[in-house]
């Protein structure tokens, strides 16, 4: 169980006093406040009410002491010896980044985490494409919690980046209007799809990969939604995965896209092992397309729940050899059809789940003249089909 609360508290240090740089108290010595990182004086005040402004500089007593009392921003303190007049003395120490300890402590930087908010920027893209550069080498982690309400997105925020970099973003809703291209290794996590909105007009991915030519693998992507203005917005994609593989997706919410997730593999690369949990797809021309180019190695995913919805054809697996198993998925309201499956697929598997709407054809096998060597494994179990005219046909 938690520890109460503690009813005493240690007390600050009432009066603030310097030494010199043999340690003894710096009688007559000098403060200069600034704004931090300039040279703009920035005002302190005599006591808690803020209402009378120190002397800037302030001037320090015998035993080197002052009331000093900051205001909400952060400073940069100059301490001067008593030698000279005004602040002609010399220069003992500066200290930029300085901020009251009284209510909240803010931290912007803490080993390999960063605050975003904390960085400069006039958008919350901006602050946070500083965070990740800020960054070890090594990687770690851009918490931009802090920044929540309306927000906006207006740069790549991965442009350059190869380092591994967890991102964690708050109650916010993010206006995005350029495609984002994180390389590998890269973790996104929000406060949950009602909570975290990333919303976008854009006729391109929201998410591709920095270099589409190139594998790129172990995406985590947990707990936003991404919402385009449209369905119509030809070329837009929530996530295009071409190339990506060994990427984990959880608690995503996709809608109003013209292709919710791409996956597609490259002569001589991968788009495989990527799993979907809990993944709610709706509002989209075609929801999980899975084409695979000339040479591609494997086209490959697996989803545990979550559903597809209101869209042309849900699932479109007509083209090249793609394997994919959907375990307790459900699929609702279709124009054309749930799922088409192509001649060269190389495995659909469906374990469970339901399928429902008034009318129409489920399942669709798309092939001429008959199924390729290359086919094999359509496997269907236990699946609840309710409303539907025809459930296969082809």
């Amino acid at each position: 169980s938690p520890l109460p609360a503690p009813t005493v508290r240690l007390t600050p240090v009432p009066k603030i006093f310097f030494l010199d740089s043999s340690g003894n108290p710096l009688s007559g010595g000098l403060i200069d406040t600034f704004a931090t990182g300039t040279t703009t004086p920035l005002a302190t005040y005599t006591d808690s009410t803020g209402a009378v402004t120190n002397s800037n500089p302030v001037l320090l007593d015998a035993g080197g002491r002052a009331n000093i009392w900051l205001g909400p921003s952060t400073y940069r303190l100059v301490l001067y010896d008593s030698t000279g007049s005004a602040c002609s003395g010399s220069a003992i120490w500066s200290q930029d980044g300085v901020r009251s300890l009284t209510g909240a402590i803010v931290v912007q930087t803490l080993n390999n985490v960063r605050k975003a908010d904390q960085f400069a920027g006039a958008t919350a893209g901006a602050k946070i494409m500083a965070c990740i550069a800020d960054l070890p080498s090594a990687g770690g982690t851009c918490d931009a919690r802090g920044l929540e309400g309306a927000q906006t997105i207006s740069a790549n925020m991965f442009t350059g980046v190869t380092k591994p970099v967890t991102l964690l973003l708050g109650h916010a809703t993010f206006t995005i209007s350029i495609k984002q291209t994180p390389a590998s290794d890269v973790t996104i996590i929000g406060q949950g799809p009602g909570s975290t909105v990333l919303l976008s007009n854009l006729t391109t991915p929201i998410f591709q990969s920095t270099d589409t030519t190139t594998r790129y693998y172990r995406w985590i992507f947990q707990n936003f939604r991404m919402n385009n203005t449209a369905r119509g917005n030809a070329g837009s994609i929530a996530l295009d995965l071409t190339n990506v593989g060994s990427s984990k997706f959880y608690n995503l919410r996709i809608n109003n896209v013209e292709t919710g997730i791409l996956m597609h593999a490259t002569a001589g690369q991968q788009a495989s092992w990527n799993d979907f949990h809990s993944c709610d797809v709706g509002g989209f021309v075609t929801g999980l397309k899975m084409p695979e180019g000339a040479g591609g190695i494997s086209n490959e995913a697996h989803f545990f729940g979550g559903s597809f919805s209101d869209g042309t054809n849900l699932i479109d697996v007509s083209a090249g050899q793609p394997n994919l198993k959907l375990f307790g998925v459900g699929f609702e309201t279709w124009t054309n059809r749930a799922i088409k499956i192509g001649a060269t697929t190389t495995g659909l598997s469906i374990y469970g789940g339901r399928m429902e709407q008034t009318g129409g054809t489920a399942i669709e096998f798309v092939q001429s003249g008959g199924f390729s060597s290359d086919g094999q494994g359509i496997l269907f179990s236990n699946i609840l089909a309710n409303g539907i005219t025809t459930f296969i046909t082809g």
